[in-house]
């Protein structure tokens, strides 16, 4: 019962963090709605617009996911180091947090996905230019 706690506390935070993102991505895009109504009157298509907004925010990719796993590695390292010795034997991995090869991955693919799932969005809304 305690993991599916610990993972639905997990997942709660990465949903708030990822509303706080796409809420910071549409008021980009709102402010931006001048420049792409003038790239579209220039002859730019939707298209090409959206593939930009895309890219944008992909550029954002390596850094999140750096900086998510440098926390996650400290942020760790913290809570195992502050779980008392006697306690750690009734824990799962005796209170340790280790981050392997499936955790980087986990972390690579929820943060790409994140990134196209809230630049849907701005996109949507760039449809609305015209």
């Amino acid at each position: 019962m305690q993991v599916a706690t610990g993972f639905l506390v997990g997942l709660c935070i990465l949903l708030i963090a990822c509303s706080n993102i796409a809420g910071m991505y549409l008021s980009r895009t709102v402010s931006r709605g001048k420049e792409m109504t003038v790239r579209l009157a220039l002859g730019a298509k939707k298209g090409r617009l959206a593939r930009q907004l895309l890219s944008e925010s992909l550029l954002l990719v390596p850094v999140a996911i750096g900086i998510g796993l440098v926390l996650t590695w400290y942020g760790g390292s913290w809570v195992t180091a502050s779980i008392p010795f006697e306690s750690r034997g009734f824990l799962p991995n005796y209170g340790r947090i280790l981050m392997d090869w499936t955790t980087i991955a986990y972390a690579i693919a929820v943060a790409a996905v994140s990134v196209f799932l809230f630049s849907l969005a701005p996109m949507l809304e760039s449809a609305s230019w015209t």
